[in-house]
Order: C-alpha cells, then structure tokens, then sequence
C-alpha cells in the first residue's frame, strides 16, 4: 500500500511539473507579439498582445503597444479603449497622454482632446509634441489665433516643415498673408521635395502680392506632383486673370477640372478661360453648370448675361441681369455683418495641402 501511495504522489508531482512548464509567459508572448509588430505583421501583434493581456492585464506596455498597433489598422476607436485603460494604469505617463490625446483627436473629438492636452501643455511646456497637437486641436476648435501661436513656436523650436506648413495654411485662412508668406517659404525651403509646401509658398505669394515668385512656386510644386490640383487651379488662374494668358493656362486649369470635376472653381475658371477664347457654347454650358449648383455666384451670373447677349439670347440676358441685381442688393445688405465677422467663423480646416501628421 505504501508503494501504491508513493506512486500516485510521484504522479501528482510529475503532474504539476508538467502543469507549471505549460504556463504561458507573459515576458515571452510579449516579445513575440512586439516582434510581429515590428516586423509589419500588425494582425499578428494585435492577438499576441491581446493573448498577453488575458493573462496580465495591467501590463501596460502591452495594453500601449495593443493600442498603438491598432492605430496602425484604423480601429482608432478600440485603441482609444486601450490607451484610456493604459492612462488608468499609469497615470500622468507621458507618451501614454500624448499618444490617448492623438487618437481623440483622430476620432475628431477634438474638444476631448483639448480638455486632456491643455492641463498637460501647461504643466510640461518643454514638450513640443503637446504644444503642436494642442494648437492643432484648436485650431480644429475655431481657436485658430490660439492654435497657430503653439504651431508658430514649435515651427521656430524645431525648424519643422510640417509645423511650418500647418502655419501657413492657418495664418493664410486668418487672412494673415505676410505671416502665412514667411511660414511656407520656410516649409519649402525646409522640405524642397514636398509639393504641397510649394503650392502653399504659391498661394501666400500671391496673396501679398509677388506673383513671379507665386508662379514659380506653383511650377514647382507641379513639376514634383503634375496632379496637384490647388497648383494647376491656381497657376492657370494667374496665367489668365494676371498674364492675359488664356492659352497658356488652357493645360492647367483644364488639368484642375479633370483632376476634380465636381470643383466649382475649376469649373468656373475654365468657363472664364473658355470665354476668353471665344468658345461661347462651352463656357455658357459651364457657367450654367456653376450657378445651378450655386445660386448666388455673382461673377458667374454676370458672365452669363455678357454671354447671352453675345448670342442674341435677350430674354435669358434680361434675366441673368435681374439676378445680377437681386444678388449685389442683397450683398450691400449684409456687407456690414461681413466686415465685421470673425473670420476664424468661417475657418475652412485643411485641404490637399495639409501637412501629414
């Protein structure tokens, strides 16, 4: 009997040893799925730190790094989850903050997002990172005045392109031309290959007034991305209000209405170039694409009337001019709220020429 007792412990023994060799590692896993990550296979990742966290679950590196790789796959919102439970486990880490705060603001929670970065901005204002996604946040809130100034000194901090050219895409939708003009001449000097930096250097020329250099900005951003849409649109446009030049900005404004045909202002502009070449039919079709879809464009009603009346069509001239009036009557009217608006009201936040983040 003593022999048969001492086997079956031995067994017990021998069974918990195998039991204990079995026990997944969280160190283990965790390296595993932090290679996958790195190596670029993120699904992989995803369920190994998902595996890791079933058996640690207040790992916070692997809860961040879950996190982050979701990101990599757009489930923004699962990763919000995760950072959020991540903050919890370690409250006040910094990259953990920044990288929670990035994914409200992904998920355009931006008012959530101020209400995390701004506490934290002010009491870590050596963190640049904090200050540029606070300014980005709220210049996304309207604050674009407040916003741009946190861009400003992380563009000068860091000498940054991006920053740069997120600061003069802002100050140039303030209507702060001079700043706008010296914030994307630094972008494009800073990031020569970057079209975008060229298109906005372009547009901030113009707008004070240096149409050279604006042209010559504007054919460099096409000559590093012939389909950029605002450089074709807006070099065509100076070629043919500025220059006189309809044949010269035929290619360009004709490339801007292929590349977005449902574009308003290609559409005008290559209605404006069709009636400075004397195509009548086309440029009245295109006009009359524009004011169907929008109604109180002044210009456009204005060419049509000048149109019709080149083709003898009286009536439909007669009308365009009743419009004409309508329309500036109803413009001398609100001409007071206008001035006096404030132009952050009418922000309009990014285009194809916002900087990457």
């Amino acid at each position: 009997m003593l022999a048969v007792a001492m086997r079956v412990a031995a067994a017990v023994v021998l069974a918990a040893s195998f039991c204990n060799a079995q026990q997944p590692d969280p160190e283990s896993m965790f390296n595993q799925a932090l290679s996958a990550q790195q190596h670029g296979d993120i699904e992989a990742a995803i369920a190994g730190y998902q595996r890791v966290l079933k058996i640690a679950p207040n790992l916070v590196p692997a809860r961040a790094n879950l996190a982050a790789a979701q990101m990599q796959v757009g489930r923004t919102a699962e990763a919000l989850d995760n950072y959020r439970a991540a903050l919890r486990a370690a409250p006040g880490d910094t990259q953990i903050t920044l990288l929670y705060s990035n994914a409200l603001f992904e998920l355009s929670r931006y008012s959530d997002a101020r209400d995390v970065l701004s506490p934290f901005a002010n009491s870590h204002r050596e963190n640049l990172d904090a200050a540029f996604l606070l300014g980005e946040t709220l210049i996304r809130l309207q604050r674009a005045r407040e916003g741009v100034k946190l861009v400003d000194g992380v563009a000068k901090a860091r000498n940054d392109a991006n920053a740069y050219l997120l600061s003069a895409l802002t100050h140039l939708q303030l209507t702060d031309y001079k700043e706008a003009k010296t914030s994307a001449d630094e972008a494009a000097r800073l990031d020569p290959a970057n079209a975008a930096a060229w298109t906005l250097s372009g547009m901030a020329n113009a707008a004070t007034g240096d149409l050279k250099k604006a042209e010559a900005a504007y054919r460099k951003a096409l000559e590093l991305n012939a389909g950029d849409f605002d450089a074709n649109l807006r070099l065509g446009t100076l070629l043919l209000r500025m220059d006189q030049n309809p044949e010269g900005a035929k290619p360009y404004l004709e490339r801007a209405l292929e590349i977005d045909p449902s574009s308003l202002s290609a559409r005008y502009e290559v209605a404006n170039l069709q009636a400075a070449l004397k195509d009548d039919p086309a440029a009245i079709a295109n006009f009359e694409q524009v004011v169907a879809r929008k109604p109180d464009a002044t210009d456009a009603h204005v060419q049509l009337s000048t149109l019709y009346m080149r083709a003898k069509r009286r009536e439909d001239a007669k009308r365009e001019r009743e419009i004409v009036d309508r329309l500036m009557a109803t413009e001398r009217d609100s001409a007071t709220r206008r001035q006096t608006k404030n132009p952050e009201d009418e922000l309009a936040i990014f285009s194809s020429a916002t900087p990457s983040r």
